[in-house]
């Protein structure tokens, strides 16, 4: 199917430098885009790349879990700070 679409000249170059940067052509790119877009995927999918990689890191899942908890405090207390008045 051959679909045409106008695009503003700020778009386009986005579009182009996104595509460059992928090392892809624009086409290909686009195409790529509308499928992942329209394709149903199940969570089971979506998640495989993450359990392949934790697979791979050798990572237990309670140092995982304390990883998690760690960054997870440390977004807080970033936040915290952040909406805290300077002193």
């Amino acid at each position: 199917m051959t679909i045409t679409v106008e695009l503003s000249p700020r778009v386009q170059q986005r579009l182009e430098a996104l595509a460059s940067s992928r090392g892809k052509p624009v086409e290909a790119l686009v195409s790529d885009l509308i499928e992942q877009t329209v394709e149903e995927r199940s969570f089971d999918e979506i998640l495989a790349p993450f359990r392949e990689g934790f697979a791979a890191s050798g990572m237990t899942e309670e140092e995982a879990t304390g990883l998690l908890d760690a960054e997870l405090k440390a977004v807080r207390k970033a936040r915290y700070q952040a909406k805290s008045p300077q002193r």
